[in-house]
């Protein structure tokens, strides 16, 4: 029998394991990581959440270890005319939406609908002093400069809620307990600073401290300002330098020489005697004077005042806030403005309706005990007719809505009772890019509806879009041209108007004929070249928007060639794209995400398909000859 002898290696680890069983020192490892250090702490330290300084609570300034204070974050929004600009648009689009106090249940009983009304009456007046407008523009305030807002419970002698009072919140020192957060009821959580010595302990009953953007290692939050404090301190310095060249500037409009032979006396009377015969005289200093002597012109040029560092300062400000930097830069074509418009509502005013709602839901539900009622916006910014319109459709279609409900929106006559779709007149939209749900779609999925003929009308033989009448079955029938009548679709209606049905239109004159007879019968070999020149043209377009960095355009023969090369630019497997807000259709995105196709602009005056290719940065925008 052969025998294994055991390896070396194996025997020394056993060895070393052993040794650490007995004494407890590791084995050597050539250049190991080693052992940790063991903790030091008691075991009641586990948990805290950062590393504060020892004794922090003693003392008496607010924002303690911070290089900033809160007046000079005041300071500076006060002294930049750009931010407090900033700042002060951005309260004034909150102040311009409507809200409501709202059962959370929309079933809910008629008891809790009464509550909910109490609840917003009171928060008209928050503080019995200022509207909810005034009460919110102190917290927005607050929150972009300081990021600090304080709201103190001033309570009735039932212990309810009489009065939420806005307080300076750069007044109010955090205290932290043990573990490095904020002490719960019955110890002080704020204390109040005034005078330089503490005046008032607050606990987390009492005092409602808010910070929009916390931060796990520090005590306060950062505040909007505080985040562009260099780019700030920038303009304010280049504001001075502009004011001084205005006020105190010491570069003259123009030198003049003087002979040589004069003295310092001579200069100076004869300056004095200049000045004295032109100051105050605006007609004198236009005319131009003769004086003796060697006489020398000399005019000095003005330093630039502004310049592209100056957009490059308000383009920051602008971004930390998501404002539009439009109003401070040069001009941007209407595209641009819109989608900054666009932008600034999606990642700026969205987050601050949230921020509120979140703020008004704690103090009603948590503070004043009505936890089945909740705060909520009504967005009330005016939007386009059209896409209202097509909001409707989309939400009708869905079954968000009823069409009673739009139209009690509209102001119309409800359509009730039960031959409801009877006595509604049989109006049917048709248009050849729609789908069945009426959503805006390619051609390749669009659905036409059947046309239903009435009596004495032969197909491709109706009046025209000017509205002439005809006689069917006996009756006066009129044409009427509706939105989609530029697509070659119209109405049909008797004089009753009980009866209206969708009709093909003449585009060209006034007599109406068939398809087949104004465009004659072509030729194979020219249909076919047609074809192969159409081909041509899409599979241009489609390689250009692959290749096109920046915003461009181009011209298809027609719309349907232009919504062929959407569809081949985006590829297959494409999913729709559907605005976030409104739920409407806007167009399709490539199963990589890396191409978007968009019909948002193919309603407007001037027409285009919007085909954007994120690899490249680009945007063409795909127009037709009309």
């Amino acid at each position: 029998m052969k025998e294994t002898p055991v390896p070396t290696s194996l025997v020394a680890r056993i060895t070393q394991a052993a040794r650490y069983v007995v004494s407890g020192n590791a084995p050597a490892v050539w250049f190991g990581a080693g052992e940790p250090m063991k903790p030091q702490a008691p075991e009641d330290v586990a948990g805290r959440r950062f590393d504060y300084p020892v004794g922090i609570n003693i003392g008496t300034a607010t924002r303690p270890q911070e290089p900033v204070t809160f007046d000079d974050l005041r300071a500076l929004a006060d002294n930049c005319d750009i931010l407090r600009s900033v700042i002060e648009t951005r309260k004034d689009q909150m102040e311009a939406l409507d809200w409501t106090v709202r059962p959370r249940n929309p079933h809910a009983s008629p008891e809790l609908v009464k509550a909910a009304q109490h609840v917003q009456e009171f928060l008209q007046y928050p503080d019995s002093e200022h509207s909810f407008s005034q009460w919110m523009r102190q917290i927005l305030e607050d929150m972009f400069v300081i990021d600090a807002v304080a709201i103190y419970k001033r309570r009735n002698r039932a212990g309810g809620i009489y009065a939420l009072e806005i307080v300076d919140g750069g007044s109010i020192r955090l205290l932290l307990d043990d573990s490095g957060r904020t002490p719960q009821t019955p110890d002080p959580a704020y204390q109040q600073i005034l005078k330089g010595i503490p005046a008032v302990d607050y606990t987390r009953e009492e005092l409602v401290y808010i910070q929009h953007n916390p931060r796990s290692y520090k005590i306060y939050g950062y505040s909007h300002v505080e985040q562009v404090l260099v780019t700030v301190n920038i303009l304010i310095r280049r504001a001075l330098h502009q004011l001084e060249y205005y006020r105190e500037g010491s570069q003259p409009d123009a030198l003049i020489g003087l002979p040589k032979e004069w003295s310092q006396d001579q200069i100076v009377t004869f300056q004095k005697h200049f000045d004295a015969l032109l100051s105050g005289n605006s007609a004198l200093r236009r005319h131009v004077r003769f004086m003796p002597g060697d006489f020398k012109y000399q005019e000095t040029k003005a330093p630039p005042l502004k310049d592209a560092y100056d957009e490059f300062l308000a383009r920051i400000i602008c971004y930390v806030f998501s404002i539009s930097p439009e109003p401070f830069v040069g001009q941007v074509n209407r595209a641009t403005a819109e989608s900054s418009q666009a932008r600034a509502i999606a990642e700026g005013l969205a987050p601050l309706q949230k921020h509120m709602r979140v703020l008004m839901n704690r103090i009603i539900q948590r503070d004043m005990g009505f936890t089945e009622l909740e705060f909520a916006w009504q967005d009330t910014r005016q939007q386009d007719p059209r896409e209202a319109a097509q909001i409707d459709v989309a939400y009708v279609s869905a079954g968000i809505l009823t069409a009673d409900e739009v139209r009690d929106k509209m102001g119309l006559k409800a359509i009730k009772g039960k031959n409801a779709e009877a006595d509604a007149p049989d109006v049917k939209k048709f248009n050849p890019h729609h789908d069945e749900r009426g959503r805006f779609t390619t051609a390749d999925r669009a659905v036409a509806p059947n046309f239903a003929e009435l009596p004495g009308i032969k197909p491709g033989s109706v009046a025209t879009r000017n509205g002439t009448e005809v006689a069917a079955a006996g009756a006066a029938v009129r044409i009427l041209p509706i939105i989609g009548g530029a697509l070659g679709i119209g109405v049909i209606a008797n004089e009753n108007k009980d009866k209206i049905r969708q009709v093909p239109l003449n585009m060209e004159g006034d007599e109406s004929t068939s398809s087949s007879e104004s465009q004659g019968t072509k030729k194979p070999e020219e249909e076919e070249k047609q074809k192969e020149e159409r081909t041509k043209e899409i599979k241009r377009i489609v390689d250009k928007a692959k290749q096109t960095s920046g915003n461009d355009g181009d011209v298809a023969p027609d719309r349907e060639a232009a919504e062929e090369a959407a569809k081949q630019f985006i590829g297959e497997n494409s999913t729709e794209l559907v605005e976030r807000q409104t739920g409407e259709y806007v167009g399709q995105k490539s199963e990589d995400e890396t191409r978007i196709v968009k019909y948002t602009s193919v309603n407007k005056s001037d027409p285009y398909i919007n085909l954007e290719n994120k690899p490249t940065n680009g945007n063409l925008h795909v127009r037709w000859k009309k």
